[in-house]
């Protein structure tokens, strides 16, 4: 069981190893409530209006005011430009000016902590990487049957049977000084099965398919062909809620793997 820890590893390392892949970084899907507005992914900071202030759009650069915003309201800001004395990007175009009408600042350690922390448990069905071995339990077996569990040298495995996008799954949460570093989710049984590259594709977008809704659109789709090793397939990645995610499915000395991981981006 501990040994299926090495093609696992080798599998993030493969994926991430492709240059030509372009994860997408979604916004947030969590809600974490920062004063009066959400904290959302991209967010540099936010601006308290202290005095009834015009809001812009910057076109051909040019100020064009599009409304007034009023004392006591909030916005998120995800940029910032020096043109015009400092101009705030409100997203969607909008921009207000840096002035003694608008205070700005940014979100603390720990809502940034908070932010990733519901991403991360919204993804992965309320575990959180960094979980030790008895929390995993507590939510995994609401869910899932407990199948395997093995240590050896501080690392532990917990194999769980259950669903995850509607397919039968092996779920492995793998903990190191009990602390969980990853998680993968097996749809097809290790070292049980061949598929051809017809269907390995067709299994690979239904997967996709099914995953989008939740984690959000992929990025580039890899398909590659190393015959010299027998490995060949189909794999795409995402950057989400502090974790690399990978989906791929491929045929490796003959058997077929598909599998969809999630592992801290360090």
């Amino acid at each position: 069981m501990i040994n299926r820890i090495k093609p696992i590893i080798y599998a993030f390392v493969l994926a991430l190893g492709f240059s030509f892949l372009s994860p997408l970084v979604d916004k947030a899907e969590a809600k974490v409530i920062w004063g009066k507005i959400e904290l959302k992914q991209g967010m540099i900071g936010k601006v308290t209006i202290l005095k009834d202030t015009d809001l812009y759009r910057l076109t051909n650069n040019k100020l064009y005011v599009v409304r007034k915003a009023k004392k006591g309201q909030e916005f998120g800001v995800y940029s910032y430009k020096k043109d015009f004395g400092g101009l705030y990007g409100l997203g969607g175009g909008i921009y207000v000016k840096k002035s003694s009408s608008v205070k700005y600042e940014t979100p603390s350690k720990q809502k940034l902590q908070q932010l990733v922390s519901d991403q991360q448990s919204q993804l992965l069905d309320g575990i959180r990487m960094g979980m030790n071995v008895s929390q995993v339990k507590a939510i995994a077996g609401k869910t899932g049957t407990l199948i395997t569990e093995a240590s050896d040298n501080g690392i532990t495995v917990l194999e769980y049977k259950g669903w995850k996008f509607n397919f039968t799954a092996d779920i492995v949460y793998y903990f190191q000084n009990n602390r969980l570093i990853a998680v993968w989710y097996d749809f097809v049984e290790p070292k049980k099965e061949y598929l051809t590259t017809g269907q390995m594709e067709a299994l690979f977008y239904t997967l996709l398919d099914k995953i989008e809704p939740k984690i959000g659109q992929a990025g580039y789709i890899a398909d590659y062909n190393y015959y010299d090793d027998g490995y060949y397939g189909y794999s795409t990645i995402w950057k989400k809620a502090n974790m690399n995610i990978i989906l791929y499915v491929n045929d490796e000395n003959g058997y077929t793997t598909a599998r969809l991981g999630f592992q801290p981006i360090e």
